[in-house]
């Protein structure tokens, strides 16, 4: 029975629909080719000239490439070799934009926008915490120099430093002549 082992070979080959006509029951449906169930790839886009680039549809995504996303990202201004974070030398050398914003502010309050507030509060908080710190810079100096002396070391406690940074602050606020404005917003706020 070789011919039979053979047809059976065939037989394992052939589709449902083959079998079925090569028998003489088949029906125009089963003979159909079957159609590919595999999803069909988008057919590679042709080029005018192999040095044009390819025509690709704008409602087709592109594929996500592997490179891109497990590249990190940099950002060079944290590099060591750019150098390191100097707030002393950043101040000095932008200090003209501290003119050109007070500039800004007055022109946008002459022009009666809200903003201006914010802008000018934050401004006077930022000037505030400035002169805070060149106290406390000032003050942690001459501890230095005193303890260089001879004298042994002192740490302002808390309570010691905020007393001496509202002296400051009065200092300021007498030598722009809004003292008086000042301690009688603070009597009204105290009496609500």
């Amino acid at each position: 029975w070789p011919g039979l082992t053979r047809a059976c070979k065939m037989d394992e080959t052939m589709s449902l629909g083959e079998r079925l006509a090569r028998r003489g029951e088949a029906t125009s449906e089963d003979v159909a080719p079957a159609r590919d169930r595999t999803r069909s790839r988008p057919s590679v886009a042709k080029r005018a000239s192999k040095n044009a680039p390819r025509e690709v549809s704008s409602r087709a995504r592109p594929a996500k490439s592997k490179a891109g996303a497990t590249a990190p990202r940099r950002d060079p201004r944290f590099e060591a070799a750019c150098g390191t974070f100097q707030a002393e030398r950043f101040a000095k050398s932008y200090d003209f934009l501290q003119a050109h914003e007070r500039a800004e502010i007055d022109a946008l309050a002459a022009a009666g926008e809200a903003r201006a507030v914010d802008l000018r509060a934050r401004r006077n908080d930022r000037l505030r915490r400035d002169r805070e710190k060149a106290l406390k810079t000032e003050l942690k100096r001459t501890e230095a120099a005193a303890v260089a002396n001879g004298k042994r070391p002192f740490f302002l406690k808390r309570k010691d430093l905020k007393a001496k940074l509202l002296d400051d602050r009065f200092d300021q606020l007498r030598k722009a002549g809004k003292l008086d404005k000042f301690l009688r917003r603070k009597r009204a706020k105290l009496a609500r």
